[in-house]
């Protein structure tokens, strides 16, 4: 038999536990007891001393500890195992048991040596770690320890719905322990808990001093006092468990009717107070700004927060990133970086050994540390790079470390202290516990706003870039087109939050005169609420143009707010010239096509324009999100004649091509399948900033018209 026994904390599983395994063995069983418990307390009375924890020596070697040294012979033979835990308030405990049963299987341990096996778990199901004793691979039986006390029934009848969750196609429970607490009425509520639930009192065991004086030695009542009536209560539990006993299901009762049999009252339900209805919304506050889905909401989240954090992070060039988590989460965000994003943090100049990329370290967390507790090595890898001398330190944490709940505050505050020059900055973001990839970027950007200073002011002729994307493979090319602009108009750019700058350029970002949004999106959305409302910075109504008649209007905008209107009218003016005589060339190729566009959810309206400008018939325009998931469009499109689809599906796709006959659709993803009698394009996600957004892109079009429909290679298959 393999029997795991639960009950409240402090109930008296351990006592039950030791004194049953040594009547089983004075009976002539093998048997072995493994302690569940960080309090390691569950074999004491079998040894008459404390023993040394697997959790213990895992901790103080690297490899595998030897069976012999994880197992103890206690009193009649009977085998001790204490799994132990970690450090109260760190780690993981319920991971704990995982690594001692994962540690035991490793080093040998063969459970059918043993004709009885003891598991004696910590008081509650708290949790999945807690729950192992439960698998069908570890216990067959379920033994509950309560007495008559209400909140000790109430664990009792939680354990049921644990083993419930486990064990859905047969019986395995025993049945129910009373270990009296000598209140009045204890016996009958305990009968009627049982009764409810279907199960039978194996044993009562009375409060005796008995117990006391036998632990006070360090040792059972079997050994104390073989004689006595309570050694033989215990000793007939064990020849109960030796008849072949009968099973039962778990049967738990709701809250409602736990409180109705065991207390003689209908729950009632707490009235809700005001206050209740004012923290919530504190915590809703507390909350914003929030993009993204979370894992709770069940949706496919693309890319985790962690990933979108660390892409913000490392675009401060002389700052370190220190993600908390095991190495894999490192080579995985950093692999993820962009070409440009690399390129951002790679040329910086001193570079320290053991650094997954530049810029970007990791803890290295192990199983290990999942359940001891990571911080320590965190802070030590902390502190190597900090003596780096990095301008600043942002600490992430990932799924694993998230978790098991790490706090870094005491860590950070000691950090703190030896390096009183370096900002050290945590950025929450928990892996994808947080959220997606934008919101780790949004969470980035909240963090680093506290390296802002607020006594800057502003210098005319400065502005500030906002809401680049590091994924984004010609951000460097639109920051180009931008800064060519703004020089025409007398100014410069200071800071771009947050992509290829530095930790001087974010404290000072006050100096900007005023922000312009790369984008049009709810990343760009958050930083004005961030930045703008409740730091004062003054922005730019419109974002990054695309095309002729937006980077027009663009220019107009920016000339009024700098007091720059001549000199923006003149550029206008200049680019155009440059448009007109660039679109005049591509005509001839594509007058007269057709068009059909497909996008997500992004604005194109400067493609239509580029499109119609070149003669083309702009065929269709469908987006295939709905419109309520999207902003209001800029209506130009519409003004040309050309109507926004939403909601459009791959069936409508398929349909539309074979029916409309366009000669180039383009798509903001790589259609698969579709009828080869017209030319596919991928319509970019981060066009490219200015007045020839569409018209760098009309050269591929019309290259595309000259070559056939069909690739001979094509013809041979």
């Amino acid at each position: 038999m393999r029997l795991a026994v639960y009950g409240k904390g402090g109930i008296g599983k351990s006592t039950v536990c030791a004194n049953l395994s040594v009547s089983l063995a004075i009976g002539g069983s093998k048997v072995l007891q493994i302690g569940c418990d960080p309090k390691h307390d569950s074999t004491r009375m079998v040894l008459r001393s404390a023993q040394t924890t697997v959790l213990d020596q895992l901790r103080a070697r690297t490899g595998v500890p030897n069976l012999g040294d994880m197992i103890t012979t206690g009193f009649a033979g009977v085998d001790c195992v204490e799994a132990g835990g970690p450090e109260p308030g760190v780690g993981c405990a319920g991971r704990g048991i995982l690594a001692t049963f994962e540690a035991l299987k490793a080093a040998g341990l063969t459970l059918e040596d043993y004709d009885v096996v003891i598991y004696d778990v910590l008081g509650d199901v708290v949790c999945g770690g807690f729950a192992v004793p439960l698998r069908r691979e570890h216990a067959d039986a379920v033994l509950l320890v309560t007495s008559g006390e209400y909140m000790s029934i109430y664990a009792a009848n939680n354990i049921l719905r644990g083993v419930r969750s486990f064990d859905k196609d047969g019986p395995r429970v025993l049945g129910i322990v009373l270990n009296a607490r000598g209140m009045e009425g204890e016996d009958q509520r305990v009968e009627r808990f049982a009764s409810s639930v279907g199960l039978p009192i194996v044993a009562r065991i009375p409060r005796s001093e008995l117990i006391l004086q036998a632990e006070s030695q360090g040792r059972t009542v079997l050994e104390h006092a073989p004689g006595s009536v309570l050694a033989e209560t215990f000793r007939g539990l064990a020849s109960f468990l030796t008849s072949s006993p009968e099973l039962h299901l778990a049967l738990p009762l709701s809250d409602g009717e736990l409180e109705l049999q065991v207390l003689g009252r209908s729950a009632q339900a707490r009235p809700v107070e005001k206050k209740d209805e004012q923290c919530s919304q504190v915590r809703k506050r507390a909350e914003l700004p929030f993009y993204s889905q979370s894992v709770n909401s069940h949706s496919i989240l693309f890319g985790c927060a962690l990933a979108g954090a660390v892409s913000a992070t490392v675009q401060i060039k002389d700052a370190m990133t220190l993600v908390h988590g095991p190495r894999s989460c490192g080579y995985i965000v950093g692999g993820n970086l962009s070409s440009a994003g690399r390129r951002a943090f790679e040329s910086r100049g001193k570079k320290l050994k053991g650094l997954l990329f530049p810029g970007l370290a990791i803890s290295d967390m192990d199983d290990g540390q999942m359940v001891f507790g990571g911080t320590n090595e965190l802070e030590k890898k902390a502190r190597e790079l900090l003596d780096g001398g990095p301008k600043a330190l942002f600490l992430l944490t990932t799924c694993a470390s998230g978790i098991i709940g790490e706090d870094l505050t005491r860590m950070i505050s000691s950090l703190s202290q030896d390096h009183p020059k370096i900002p050290i900055v945590p950025v929450p973001t928990d892996g994808n516990i947080t959220g997606d990839y934008m919101q780790g970027i949004i969470n980035a950007c909240v963090a680093v706003r506290d390296l802002i200073d607020p006594k800057e002011t502003a210098i005319e002729g400065k502005v500030n870039i906002v809401g680049e994307k590091s994924i984004a493979s010609n951000s460097a090319d639109n920051m180009l087109t931008v800064s060519g602009m703004l020089s025409r108009l007398g100014q410069e750019v200071h800071c771009r939050y947050l992509f290829d700058t530095d930790v001087e350029r974010v404290r000072t970002f006050k100096r900007g005169s005023i922000c312009l949004p790369a984008f049009d999106d709810h990343y760009c959305w958050v930083l004005r609420e961030l930045l703008g409302n409740e730091m004062g910075m003054r922005f730019l109504d419109k974002a990054f143009p695309f095309g002729l008649s937006d980077t027009k209007e663009w220019l107009g905008e920016l000339g009024r707010t700098l007091d720059r209107e001549a000199e923006a009218k003149e550029l206008s003016d200049e680019l155009e010239v440059d448009y007109w005589q660039r679109a005049e060339k591509l005509r001839p190729y594509l007058e007269g096509r057709k068009l059909m566009m497909l996008t997500l959810n992004q604005e194109a309206d400067w493609v239509v324009e580029t499109a119609k400008d070149l003669g083309m018939e702009v065929m269709l325009y469908a987006s295939m999100n709905s419109v309520d998931y999207v902003r209001p469009f800029h209506p130009r499109a519409e003004l040309r004649g050309v109507v926004r689809t939403f909601g459009y599906s791959p069936e409508d796709r398929e349909k539309d091509i074979r029916g409309l006959a366009p000669d180039l659709v383009l798509s903001t993803y790589a259609p698969q399948d579709l009828p080869t009698s017209c030319h596919y394009e991928v319509l970019t996600l981060c066009p490219d900033v200015g007045h020839l957004s569409g018209i760098s892109k009309a050269g591929r079009w019309a290259s595309l018209m000259k070559a056939p429909l069909r690739e001979g290679w094509r013809d041979a298959l």
